[in-house]
């Protein structure tokens, strides 16, 4: 007679292990998918950033000799504070990205403040002033400061609460 052998399985205690680390490796899964899915917005004043760009109001004037010398007069005239402004040049019907500026002190280069509400501010572009001519159409859209988690993050407005502008000469 032929004598089988006794077949055994794994034991209930290891595969109650497997099962709950499978069941771990899972819920994490879901969890970083979940939180890359719903990212956390930048806040301005407790409410998304993009909230705060609706309620900016400025008026500014972009000055270039067309070579390298050029200057921003801007005046906050609402109530959320302005960090800079993105430029973008109107030309044939198509908007070209010029680059961004952040407001300085004068005689104080590099050094950054914050234009407050009713506040005037001069922002320097002479690195910028060679793509400028007079007469060019000039869109600033404003650049805010928000906070994501516990860090402060630039925050560029949409193009559509930009301002128009024309450029004079200096």
């Amino acid at each position: 007679m032929i004598k089988i052998k006794e077949k055994r399985g794994l034991s209930p205690v290891i595969a109650t292990v497997l099962l709950i680390a499978i069941v771990i490796v899972l819920a994490l899964i879901i969890f970083m998918w979940a939180k890359g899915f719903f990212k956390e917005k930048t806040q301005k004043f407790n409410e998304p950033i993009e909230n705060s760009c609706q309620r900016v109001i400025f008026q500014a004037e972009v000055f270039s000799d067309g070579n390298n010398k050029g200057y921003i007069d801007a005046q906050n005239e609402g109530n959320i504070p302005i960090h800079g402004f993105e430029l973008f040049k109107k030309e044939n019907g198509e908007i070209t990205g010029i680059g961004s500026v952040i407001f300085s002190q004068s005689g104080v280069e590099g050094e950054e403040i914050v234009l407050y509400g009713g506040e005037n501010g001069r922002i320097n572009i002479d690195y910028l002033a060679t793509s400028i001519k007079s007469g060019d159409n000039i869109q600033l859209v404003p650049i805010l400061i928000g906070l994501k988690g516990n860090e402060y993050q630039v925050f560029t407005c949409d193009k559509k609460y930009g301002v128009d502008i024309t450029a004079q000469s200096i």
